[in-house]
């Protein structure tokens, strides 16, 4: 299943770099349990994944008048 979008090129980036990273400071700040960095883990994992299925399974469809 796909669906017609903008292509990534003309979009800011959606990838969760900034979240993760955010999340990856202040756990670490907190001095989170190990089993709170293995739930928010997971759930960045999720996100990467999620992300990454987006990617793979877009068709990029120019708008008119921007670029090819």
């Amino acid at each position: 299943m796909s669906r017609t979008v903008i292509p990534w090129g003309q979009l800011p980036a959606r990838l969760p770099i900034q979240t993760t990273a955010l999340v990856y400071l202040l756990l670490d700040r907190w001095s989170a349990a190990g089993w709170v960095w293995g739930v928010v883990g997971t759930v960045l994992v999720i996100f990467w994944v999620a992300a990454a299925l987006r990617m793979w399974t877009d068709k990029p469809k120019p708008l008119p008048g921007y670029g090819s």
